[in-house]
């Protein structure tokens, strides 16, 4: 076994025992998280090394129990959902002497059969819910059969023995890790068997030095970045990424709920709740978010995705690299990894391979090279290709290449020598057998399928003799055609499968090109009618599909009933008008038929193409009802049915129904108060974020509060909290004695706790600092209606509580944000729903009234304290001010620019308060600065008291100007707001660094500061004088200062 201290052997680590050294050396360490329910806002279930392997020990010992142990690397085969499971049961089963056949689910019988059958796979692990068609294999193939745990029940953190696997790297380099298959494309898939030595390849680039300067790929996918992968974990690229990255290069990698199909609401729902700062998605995901604002902004934060198994489209791909690196990776399941150079930005579509891989590009036809790879000693470590086949000195990958027009070895990849066409999902299919069957038609001369980087095929036809001129003769003869189109459909997987209205025939000025022996050259004349098959597949999207539905968009009724036969037809069956189609059965392929329905709807109906441009698939995925699909739709039809006016009354009115939903019923108190004037108990919620570590901290230097319950949605709180805190050079030693992490979810009844933990909140409580909540300024207002059901269920806590818990809520200036210019707010209640500013500041407000009910209702001591602009700490170096928030990036783009505004906009006039200043302000409004003696005196008169933490000392912007122009000297200069605004205008038209120059990304919330400084519409002016009077810190604090700004600046390092 290594010591922590020697070097790694990179490239013979096995991953059996990679994983054992880890739960070791690293045991805390988190490889992977995955949600806690299908909807990952429940939360996430992180994954430690020492978990892990502990479950991978528990698998060995539960398959050896059921199968034995193997001494000749018997294969059993395995299909379930995509979670932890696969990762898991592979290594399990490596280390009990067998390898795992990792099956496709897309397979066909026949497909599931060839593979096993030549594996000689006469093992099965299920699930306890088996997939479909699994059923089918095992009639048709006798096995022995074990039903796998679920994995809740693996990933139990109880110890159990481990399980030994003691072989070295030059024992086991070429036995089997597991068995993979390939697409099927050309025939019947067929199994290939992946050695260690081919996933060790993947832990040999940590020795690949960099090239031009630059790194190795894989040298960046690694700590601390945590991604969030969509690739299926029976698939060749999971095998390289998540499977492998973990532990070779300590990437985290995130995987969503098994049970939903990738869509954009899940991907943008993953980057909201997972925590992730990357993404490794498959071509056909991208395509559909780059039509989505709310992705391309979140894709901002990101500092890469990752792309692989198919080819993605220059438009989407240009939009995404505008916004964060696309890394395209590549590999095969015979040779692994292809070991590239991290790219220029602008190369995104170029391959840069690293010369260690050994990869030579020979000529294949004009402008197009085939790529192979040569056997070299030298670079023996890399090239997976030959410990698969280790009797080869040379293999063609058969993938076409062409080169940059400028740059050495960058290489475009263009498609398979061997004519594979890759949709743009990543599904692969082989057109020979298809259109062998089309040209058996008479009339038909020759056709080609065509679909390379499509999200659909289509069939392109040369007849024999020109189509009749007379219509009903063109019919009869395309009729005829069909049926042979539909027999090439019988024989090829639905991805395959050309619909009807997907048929393009050729002209006689234009015939296929062929070669001397009389075959078509494909790639020629799919060249040569590029425009044409361009425009068809673009007419087609807004087309009715033949076997598709026309649909009246008279009225709202007409457009559900046509909606109703869509879902319909696609389904099978009828659907209740409240009932989710995808629940139902309705998948992917399914939407873009819908998709193509609603489109040609629009156009037939002429639409404006600006309305229409907002029907999306996220349309569909996000109003999976026939009924909501209709309003949704509808409102696009006639959108003077959803004006401005409709919509804010609609949001009013969801407002006033919330309200009314969560005032109703509030309870009374039952059992007398029993006080307690010598110590306090705090539940804190939302601890882990940035001003819940500091109100941890000050709570903990506090010796009368006894203790302090964090409530967060973290499975493992103090682990979180840890890297949180540290982050900021808080403490992060926590007596476990007052300090205690429980995982919860204020939303749920109990908070979701066990009842011994709630009767214990219950028993202890004194105090509530409710400060977790969703920031999403994206958000509608319904959307936050678990947190405010969470103020409805602290109210009920209170009410219960032994000691009549307090409430100390951390509410919002955006409550008050659309009352009038320069409208001083004072410190009371706001029962004006209009005056809150979007759905994260109506869903405050919406709070605040709660608790206001609640303080006159049920008695219950309610504080709300509406937070102004938080800035970075001040008076130590230790922390730093978020560099994504406008303003840490308005002083960043300025260095880039080379010129400082004078005025902020509209955000001019300065009342930030630093968030470790913050911190105090907030115990001591919370009247937790000294013994609890004074806390039931927030609503004596059974009224909630309402306070502001803003600073009540303004300065103006240009007064903390010469402070940032001292910090960059003369390579700043001072400009009025409008040339600023301008100068950055300009720059993002360019494509320049965004890192360099990140005001790009929030050009319009710029643009938006100006146009309201223009109108002279400023931010109303809170008062403070309660809030100051109730706490010292607050009013002796004084302006922000300029030994502040330069504080923050040596913080950001600019």
């Amino acid at each position: 076994m290594p010591s922590a201290t020697q070097t790694p052997d990179y490239g013979q680590r096995l991953l059996p025992n990679l994983i054992d050294d880890e739960a070791q050396y690293n045991p805390h360490f988190v490889p992977y998280s995955f949600p806690l329910t299908e909807n990952p806002a429940d939360g996430f279930r992180e994954i430690s090394n020492k978990v892990y392997a502990n479950a991978v020990n528990r698998t060995a010992w539960w398959f050896e129990s059921h199968f034995g142990k193997s001494s000749s690397f018997e294969s059993v085969g395995y299909i379930g959902p995509n979670d932890l499971r696969y990762m898991i049961l592979a290594v399990a089963v490596v280390k009990c002497g067998w390898k795992l056949v990792l099956l496709s689910p897309r397979n066909s019988l026949d497909g599931h059969l060839a593979v096993i059958n030549k594996s000689e796979c006469n093992a099965w692990v299920s699930p306890a819910q088996q997939p479909a068609g699994v059923d089918k294999i095992l009639e048709d193939r006798n096995m022995h059969l074990a039903t796998i745990p679920e994995l809740v029940d693996l990933v139990d953190e109880s110890p159990v023995e481990h399980y030994p696997y003691d072989k070295t790297f030059d024992e086991a380099r070429f036995e089997p890790f597991c068995v993979l298959h390939t697409s099927g494309s050309t025939g019947l898939p067929k199994p290939i068997i992946i050695n260690h030595g081919w996933m060790t390849a993947t832990d040999a680039q940590h020795n690949l030095p960099t090239v031009e300067g630059r790194p190795p790929i894989s040298h960046v996918l690694s700590y601390p970045h945590q991604a969030y992968s969509t690739f299926p974990n029976y698939h060749a690229a999971a095998l390289l990424l998540n499977y492998s990255l973990p532990f070779y290069f300590g990437l985290r990698i995130v995987l969503g709920p098994p049970g939903q199909p990738v869509s954009v609401d899940l991907i943008n729902s993953m980057f909201e709740h997972g925590d992730v700062d990357s993404s490794m998605l498959a071509p056909s995901s991208l395509e559909s978010m780059s039509n989505s604002t709310e992705c391309l902004e979140r894709m901002q934060k990101h500092s890469f995705v990752v792309t692989a198994g198919g080819p993605l489209s220059r438009d989407a791909g240009n939009k995404f690299s505008s916004v964060t690196t696309v890394l395209s990776v590549i590999g095969s399941t015979e040779g692994g990894w292809f070991p590239t150079v991290w790219p220029e930005r602008e190369d995104w579509q170029y391959f840069h391979y690293h010369p260690a891989a050994g990869f030579e590009f020979r000529e294949h036809s004009e402008g197009l090279y085939e790529h192979f790879v040569v056997r070299n000693p030298k670079y023996d470590p890399y090239q997976g290709y030959f410990v698969t086949f280790p009797e080869l000195d040379d293999v063609s990958i058969k993938d076409l290449y062409s080169k940059h027009p400028t740059k050495p070895n960058r290489w475009l990849y263009r498609g398979r020598a061997d004519h594979i066409i890759v949709l743009s999902n990543g599904e692969k299919l082989n057109p020979l057998d298809m259109e062998f069957t089309i040209n058996d038609h008479p009339a038909v001369q020759a056709s080609l399928i065509i679909g390379q980087g499509r999200f659909q095929t289509m069939a392109l036809i040369q007849l024999k003799e020109p189509m009749p001129t007379s219509p009903t003769e063109a019919a009869l003869l395309q009729e005829s055609a069909w049926e042979f189109v539909k027999a090439a459909n019988a024989q090829a997987p639905a991805h395959a499968q050309v619909h009807k209205d997907y048929v393009m025939y050729t002209t006689p000025e234009k015939p296929f090109v062929l070669a001397p022996k009389g075959s078509v050259l494909r790639s020629e004349t799919i060249k040569i009618y590029e425009a044409e098959i361009d425009n068809f597949y673009k007419e087609a999207e807004s087309r009715t599909p033949v076997d598709g539905v026309e649909l009246d968009l008279t009225s709202l009724e007409t457009v559900a009933d046509g909606i109703g036969k869509l879902f319909k037809g696609m389904l099978g069956h009828d659907i209740a008008p409240q009932d989710d189609a995808f629940s139902a059965g309705l998948d992917s392929l399914s939407v873009f038929s819908i998709l193509r329905n609603l489109r040609a709807a629009l156009n037939k109906g002429q639409v404006p193409e600006q309305a229409s441009k907002k029907l999306t698939a996220n349309t569909i995925y996000g109003n999976p009802t026939i009924e909501q699909l209709s309003k949704a739709f509808y409102g696009i039809v006639r959108p003077e049915t959803v004006n401005e006016k409709d919509v804010e009354q609609e949001t009013l009115k969801i407002m006033g129904c919330l309200l009314e939903k969560y005032t109703s019923g509030l309870p009374k108190r039952q059992a007398p108060i029993i006080g307690s004037t010598t110590e306090a108990s705090v539940i804190l919620t939302g601890s882990t974020g940035s001003m819940g570590s500091y109100i941890l901290d000050n709570l903990v230097s506090r010796p009368h509060i006894k203790n302090i319950y964090c409530l967060n949605r973290a499975t493992d709180g103090r682990k979180k909290q840890t890297e949180s805190s540290g982050s900021r050079g808080l403490s992060t030693s926590w007596p476990a004695d007052r300090v205690h992490f429980l995982k919860a979810d204020m939303s749920k009844v109990d908070f979701g706790l066990e009842k011994p933990a709630y009767d214990e909140l219950l028993q202890n409580t004194t105090h509530i600092i409710h400060n977790q909540w969703q920031v999403d300024f994206n958000l509608s207002v319904s959307s936050f209606e678990p947190h405010i059901r969470g103020v409805r269920n602290f109210v009920d806590f209170s009410v219960q509580s032994k000691h009549g818990a307090s409430i100390f809520f951390i509410s919002s200036v955006a409550v008050g944000m659309q009352q009038g210019n320069n409208d001083s707010i004072p410190e009371a209640p706001i029962t004006e729903f209009a005056s809150a500013e979007g759905g994260y500041g109506q869903s405050k407000l919406i709070s605040e009234l709660i608790l206001k009910a609640a303080a006159s209702q049920s008695n219950v001591p309610c504080t709300v304290c509406r937070v102004g602009q938080i800035s970075g700490p001040v008076n130590t170096e230790a922390g730093c001010w978020n560099k994504q928030e406008w303003f840490p990036t308005i002083i960043s783009t300025s260095k880039y620019l080379g010129c400082l505004p004078n005025s902020l906009g509209a955000m001019s006039r300065i009342d930030w308060l630093p968030v470790n200043t913050l911190s105090s302000i907030l115990l001591e409004l919370a009247s937790l600065d000294a013994l609890p003696t004074t806390r039931r005196s927030a609503n004596q008169n059974g009224e909630v008291r309402i306070v502001h933490t803003v600073n009540p000392s303004t300065t103006p912007w240009s007064e903390l100007v010469p402070a940032v122009i001292k910090h960059f000297g003369s390579s700043v200069k001072v400009v009025e707001w409008e040339e600023w605004l301008a100068a950055l205008e300009e720059s993002a038209k360019n494509e320049g660094d965004v890192e360099k120059n990140p005001g790009i990304k929030l050009l319009n919330f710029y643009q938006g500061l100006d146009a309201a400084a223009k109108l002279g519409l400023e931010c109303p002016i809170y008062e403070t004088k309660d809030s100051a009077a109730s706490s010292e810190t607050l009013r002796t604090l004084g302006p922000v200062k300029e030994e502040w700004m330069s504080g923050w600046l040596r913080q950001w390092g600019f």
